[in-house]
Parts: structure tokens; sequence; C-alpha cells
């Protein structure tokens, strides 16, 4: 059985590496230092972890933070990809702020999980973090 599997694999890999078309990483963004770009995307994502905490996301979802921050990074990774998508379309794909940022990603949960943190700290309960955001929490 395994040594089927792996002739498979072997043979698919083969297939791939002849006939496949390089990509390059073309649809990466070619950011590499911290910018005000990603600051941007920072505060995204502190605003999508608030409104991830109201009222119209399901409340198995928002109980807790790791739950949270998983759709936080699920936003992200949508959004990049239509931004991607979008880029190919206009010609912007290599250029910076163009394609499917990794950095980008990874500045948005920065700024979810920031947050995150600042409540944590803080102890801002649900009744004192209503007030702050203005709709009922959970």
């Amino acid at each position: 059985m395994f040594k089927k599997l792996s002739m498979i694999f072997i043979l698919i890999i083969l297939l791939l590496h002849f006939f496949a078309t390089p990509i390059h990483g073309q649809y990466l963004d070619p950011d590499v230092k911290w910018d005000k770009d990603q600051w941007e995307h920072m505060l995204a994502g502190a605003v999508t972890d608030i409104l991830v905490r109201g009222p119209y996301i399901n409340k198995s979802w928002r109980d807790t933070a790791t739950k949270r921050l998983a759709l936080v990074l699920a936003l992200s990774i949508i959004y990049e990809a239509y931004q991607a998508k979008r880029d190919e379309e206009i010609g912007w794909l290599g250029s910076p702020g163009g394609g499917f940022g990794l950095l980008d990603i990874a500045a948005n949960l920065a700024g979810a999980a920031s947050l995150e943190i600042l409540f944590h700290i803080f102890g801002l309960d649900k009744r004192k973090a209503n007030l702050i955001i203005g709709f009922k929490l959970n």
C-alpha cells in the first residue's frame, strides 16, 4: 500500500515538474518592511476584532479570544485574496502594495491581538466594554 502511494506521489511530482507553469510568486505583495500600509492594516485588524464582538456574529464564535482571532485571520485572508484578484485585473501584481500580502495579514492579526491584550490588561468586562464600543457584547 505504502509503495503504491509513494509511486503515485512521485508520478504527480514529475508531472507537475514538467507540465506546470512556474508562478515565481507574482501573486505575493513584495512589501518586506513595516510601512504606513501595515499600520493601516493593524488598525483594520483592531476594528475587525471589535466588530467580531458584535451581536451579528454567532455567540459561539465570539466567546473566546482565540475564536475572534481566527475570524480576523479568515477575513484578512479573504480580503487579501480579493485584493490580489483585483490587482491582477488592473496590472498591479508585483508592485508594492499589490497582490497577496503576508505582512498585511500579520499586521491585521497584530492589531487584533493587541486589542485583545488591552482588553485583558485593563480588565474590561462586558459592561465597561459595552460603554466603550457602543453595542452589547455577548
